[in-house]
């Protein structure tokens, strides 16, 4: 085993999944994660632009993870690092938002050409199903359009076949599961499968190219984590509204504190950087600040 190797490296990352696949170099690994998910093979796939219109929607710097033209229709992926009460929302304004741009390129408003979702959620407990498909139906199960496809899968449940050691379901979600394991994780899993070798080959290759190795403890952690926030207050002039006690100060606190959860940070993390309670910090986000 190498030990240079790093170990404490997955996919659940933010960077670490869009540097992965979001390259075309990698497009047949993103194909057997899809592949997986939807239980049917694609072909054609083609990378679409993921930064989000802006103008009256008022979302400028928003992207998805991932975004895809296939023969199967357009394909949105976003993993899920931690669920908060507001992933469903911005997910759901995420493929809202390639179905308006389905219906104004095709210039009419047929329902030939799905659009589908997949959320790879991790923070959902082992419990309950390992996914859940969302459709836009009445009461009765009538379908409103046929063409909109929402399914959520998992992860917790997903990478506990894997800790659990059940053959079955860990050669079924194979593809899910390698996102979850770091690199000495993966040498087990890769040993029987030649794409998952590929995968992991590929991370290592990511975390050295963007300089990150297994150096990162829980201390240092913390540290970037509060280095992260002051960055982020000092390049919006956070430090000033603070001071000043402006209204913009605590706009951009509140800004400051969401880019960081969705870039997977636990609200503790955030709230132990920023030196509140979590209870303060929750009512930061609730907020309406105009």
């Amino acid at each position: 085993m190498n030990e240079s190797k790093p170990i404490n490296i997955t996919s659940i990352r933010d960077r670490i999944f869009k540097e992965i696949f979001h390259d075309e170099r990698n497009k047949e690994l993103l194909k057997v994660v899809i592949e997986t998910c939807l239980k049917i093979n694609i072909k054609g796939v083609r990378y679409i632009p993921t930064e989000l219109p802006q103008g009256n929607y008022q979302i400028k710097g928003k992207t998805m993870d991932i975004l895809l033209d296939t023969d199967k229709g357009k394909i949105n992926v976003e993993l899920n690092a931690r669920k908060s009460p507001y992933t469903n929302s911005r997910n759901f304004s995420y493929i809202c938002n390639v179905y308006i741009r389905n219906t104004l390129v095709g210039q009419d408003y047929g329902e030939n050409i799905d659009v589908i979702q997949i959320n790879l959620s991790f923070g959902l407990g082992i419990d309950g199903n390992v996914y859940e498909e969302y459709l836009v139906m009445n009461k009765r199960g009538k379908r409103y359009i046929k063409n909109l496809k929402i399914y959520e899968f998992n992860m917790d449940k997903i990478m506990d076949f894997w800790y659990s050691k059940n053959a079955r379901m860990i050669k079924k979600y194979k593809y899910l599961i390698m996102l979850g394991l770091n690199s000495l994780e993966l040498e087990e899993l890769a040993s029987e499968d030649k794409r998952v070798e590929e995968y992991m080959k590929t991370l290592d290759s990511v975390t050295v190219s963007i300089g990150i190795n297994d150096w990162i403890d829980e201390e240092t952690d913390q540290r970037f984590i509060r280095n992260t926030i002051e960055r982020e207050a000092t390049r919006k002039g956070l430090q000033k509204g603070l001071k000043q006690g402006l209204k913009e100060g605590r706009r951009t606190l509140r800004t400051a504190a969401l880019n960081l959860l969705e870039q997977g940070l636990s609200q503790e993390q955030i709230a132990s950087a920023c030196d509140m309670t979590v209870e303060e910090l929750n009512r930061l986000l609730d907020e309406k600040i105009k």
